[in-house]
């Protein structure tokens, strides 16, 4: 959910909702499997990925 207006005009604003679609890790990260319910991170991810529903 988008906590702040970021762009109003392409609906990403206040309450906007979206489903995760990527997290980019930092290179610095030690590897996991990814069958691990839970990591724990040492650094930020470089980015995430959302798909934000836009309203009709």
């Amino acid at each position: 959910m988008v906590t702040f207006n970021v762009e109003t005009d392409l609906d990403v604003a206040n309450s906007a909702h979206g489903v995760l679609t990527g997290i980019f890790l930092n290179n610095c990260e030690s590897k996991y499997s990814p069958m691990e319910a839970e990591v724990k991170l040492n650094y930020p991810p470089v980015y995430i990925l959302v798909k934000l529903s836009r309203r009709a």
